[in-house]
Parts: structure tokens; sequence; C-alpha cells
């Protein structure tokens, strides 16, 4: 009888703790902090980072396509998975300074449905004085038509995003002229 009152009792919170956090996106964020805390840096921050994914129930609207709000959400773990990746973030962290995004601009172009596979490719447009510029791209699997497009103004709290990019690489790094990266 006791087994049971605690399996309930733990059946019940795993269920307050789905319906009160986002916790597949908690578990995204902390599988790759893990990975690429103690691996190498595999990206540059000049090259792109491809992270695929699927379109699962939850993620429907009553339109049954992929809900805005997760386009949001996706875009957040590709972005994530991209700064993990090319080591800005840990650069970021190890510095005791945070990043959050300031502004964003979508474009959807056609929607994604139950089931389908897609990639978000995501690379470093440029930066400034006080933020990252980056876009990211939703593409279907399938066939390879760009679903949505994002650009993404992500602010570094505490730091220039050139200081950032020197401690990464231990130089000054110049980007390449904007007519060159088209």
């Amino acid at each position: 009888m006791l087994v049971l009152i605690l399996f309930s009792l733990v059946c019940l919170s795993i269920a307050i703790t789905f319906v009160f956090l986002d916790v597949w996106f908690l578990f995204w964020l902390s599988f790759m902090y893990c990975r690429w805390r103690f691996a190498s840096f595999k990206t540059k921050v000049l090259e792109e980072s491809i992270r695929y994914s699927r379109v699962m129930p939850s993620d429907l609207d009553l339109m049954l396509h992929m809900n805005n709000g997760r386009y949001a959400r996706e875009a957040d773990i590709g972005r994530y998975w991209y700064m993990f990746s090319c080591g800005l973030m840990q650069t970021i962290l190890n510095n005791k300074h945070n990043t959050m995004v300031t502004s964003s601009s979508w474009r959807f172009r056609r929607s994604l449905n139950l089931w389908e596979r897609f990639a978000i490719r995501t690379r470093m447009l440029c930066w400034d004085d006080h933020a990252f510029y980056l876009e990211q791209q939703f593409i279907n699997s399938k066939d390879g038509f760009v679903c949505a497009v994002l650009l993404v103004q992500h602010r570094v709290i505490g730091m220039y995003p050139s200081e950032v990019i020197q401690i990464l690489y231990g130089r000054q790094v110049r980007l390449p002229n904007s007519s060159q990266r088209a």
C-alpha cells in the first residue's frame, strides 16, 4: 500500500513538473551544456551550425502545423547549440556575464507539419559594440525548402562582443565585408 502511495506521489509530481515547466527545453539545454562543457569546440564562430529536429504532436496548433511558439523554442535550442559548439557561451559564462535576445524578426514561408523532419541552420552575420547578429533558417529535410527565417540580435550583458571573440581566439578577429558574406 505504501509503495502504491509513493508511486502515485511520484507520478503526480512528474505531471505537475511537466505542466509548469517546459521540461524538454530544459533537458536540451542541460544536454548541450554538458556536451560542450567538456568537449573541444567543433565550430568556428563564422561557420554555420546545423541541428536536426522533428515536429512532434505537442508542437501542433489548431491548424495542425507547428505552432509559432514552438518555432521560437526550437530557434532558442538551435541558437544555444551554435553558441555552445563554437565556444561563445562558455567564454561568456566563464567571465561571469550573460546574454539575452533583444530583438528578432521572423519570416514564415511555409508551415511544418506533423512528423516532418527539419534542420535549423544558424550562422553569425556580424557583431557590433553591443550584440551578436545571427541568422537562423528552418529547412524542411525532405525537399530542402526554407520554411522560416529568423534574424536575431543577441546582446552580451557586461562585455563587448569583440571582447568575447578576442578571449575565445586569443586575438582580434575581423569580420569579412558584408558583400563577401552574401
